[in-house]
């Protein structure tokens, strides 16, 4: 029998705790994010379809029709408001996909608990 020496391969910097870990949040906050537009949007729209009329009638006998295409407009500047809103939604995760790249090219571990300082860096 040959004596044969093996050659130990050690883990070591954090891409696979970090990386995984990073992306899977992305994933998931931009999952909810969008869940809670689409249902802002949807449900807001729905309740405005079935009270419109009711709310019409009433602040136009009650309070003259001033008032009701207030409210009307007020609805309209509400989804307007959520159209804005969402729009930043890319930006957001564009700036989060940044910090993860940068946090695992650069080897920030003081962010992820680790070591601290540039150890452990791809640089």
């Amino acid at each position: 029998m040959e004596n044969q020496t093996k050659t130990l391969y050690f883990k070591k910097g954090q891409v696979a705790n970090a990386a995984i870990g990073s992306i899977i949040a992305l994933v998931v906050g931009v999952g909810i994010i969008t869940v809670i537009i689409i249902f802002i949007g949807i449900l807001g729209g729905s309740t405005l379809t079935v009270s419109q009329t009711t709310l019409g009638n009433f602040t136009n006998t009650t309070m003259g029709n001033a008032v009701g295409s207030a409210v009307n407009q007020s609805f309209l500047n509400g989804f307007t408001t959520l159209q804005t809103t969402a729009s930043y939604v890319p930006l957001i995760v564009l700036a989060v996909i940044i910090f993860i790249v940068l946090t695992l090219v650069l080897g920030f571990t003081s962010f992820s608990g680790g070591n601290g300082g540039m150890a452990g860096g791809a640089l």
